[in-house]
């Protein structure tokens, strides 16, 4: 998982740096990751907030314990 942590800092490292559409390359490549949560965070990242809040419940149900998944689903609502 540390790999994909550093991928989607990546991506918002392109997003915070106005570089919008390598984000946006970025971000979308992590739509299509193995891990639910890494995919939240690349729906997120692209404005698919319906598809990103069903990765992100998919992710809790998986990781019940991981508090990382539930503070960045909460962030998503305040976005």
């Amino acid at each position: 998982m540390h790999a994909a942590a550093a991928t989607v800092n990546e991506c918002r490292a392109f997003q915070h740096t106005g570089r919008s559409s390598e984000a946006r390359i970025c971000f979308t490549a992590l739509t299509r990751d193995s891990d639910p949560f890494t995919r939240a965070e690349g729906y997120w990242g692209i404005d698919q907030y319906f598809e990103a809040n069903t990765e992100f419940r998919s992710a809790a149900k998986l990781q019940l314990k991981s508090p990382m998944v539930r503070v960045e689903w909460g962030r998503l609502y305040v976005d």
